[in-house]
């Protein structure tokens, strides 16, 4: 009977033993698989954290690309009202005088042809000579000096000296 106690308790004892071995086992398998889980979270997060960087410099990229066109946006409207002042001056060569009196240039031409084809060839020149200031040919001394004038673009002129 001793020995059948015995055999008993060893049998507890036992599985026992495989219990506690059977749970350190599966607290093992189940901590290795949340390492594992972690790891591929941070590898995730890694990811992601570097998708969201790229994206951060787009949308810089694309900042400054809309700051720029609004600058050249707003250069253009600049340029395009000077260049309807421009239109109206010289419009009103046309349809005034110096002195602001009306004037009729097809009633002019027709009684002074001479006289409207002169001024039509020197403002031909004038705006010929305006392109070439335009597009990079230096000022003439007679230009730097003030000895020539140019009615077409005298400002032009001026902002070269």
């Amino acid at each position: 009977m001793l020995f059948s106690k015995q055999k008993g308790m060893l049998q507890i004892y036992l599985i026992g033993a495989i219990a506690l071995l059977a749970t350190l086992s599966i607290g093992y398998f189940y901590i290795d698989s949340l390492k594992n889980k972690l790891e591929v979270a941070e590898l995730n997060q890694k990811t992601l954290k570097g998708v969201v960087d790229a994206e951060q410099e787009k949308t810089k990229k694309l900042q400054a690309d809309i700051d720029t066109a609004k600058e050249i946006q707003g250069k253009m409207f600049t340029e395009l009202a000077l260049a309807k002042q421009d239109r109206i001056r010289l419009e009103k060569q046309f349809t005034e005088t110096k002195t602001g009196k009306v004037r009729d240039f097809g009633n002019l031409a027709a009684k002074k042809p001479g006289l409207v084809e002169n001024a039509i060839n020197k403002g031909t020149r004038d705006s010929f000579r305006c392109n070439e200031i335009l597009t990079g040919s230096p000022l003439t001394k007679a230009e730097e000096s003030g000895a020539v004038k140019n009615s077409i673009c005298p400002d032009l002129i001026g902002k070269k000296k």
